[in-house]
């Protein structure tokens, strides 16, 4: 079993979208922050198309993100990782300082 570790960019902006080959195929993620509602960082992921495939979920530090989803095109798994680990109170204002992001699949499926 060969396991794949991509490092995904994350940034202090309160929007911003990017494109990311994974697997092989194009993947859209777009971040959006916002204060009002929960003081949390959202992400959607959408296909190459800009077709939303999952939208909003909530980056929580140290959680699997679109767990128990199959989509088309990836048999992995997203994790956004805290850099502090024994401190996992999320920090609102600069993820890029506190955050990775990651994407984790096997390349023998």
């Amino acid at each position: 079993m060969a396991i794949k570790i991509v490092k995904l960019p994350v940034y202090n902006e309160t929007y911003y979208s990017y494109s990311v080959a994974l697997e092989g195929n194009t993947f859209v993620l777009e971040f959006l922050f916002l204060q009002s509602r929960s003081n949390s960082w959202f992400v959607t992921l959408k296909n190459s198309s800009q077709e939303t495939l999952l939208s909003g979920q909530r980056l929580t530090p140290n959680t699997v993100l679109f767990q128990g989803y199959q989509l088309e095109g990836l048999s992995g798994f997203f994790y956004f990782e805290s850099k502090d680990l024994e401190n996992e109170e999320f920090r609102v204002g600069t993820p890029r300082d506190f955050y990775t992001l990651y994407y984790i699949y096997n390349t023998e499926v």
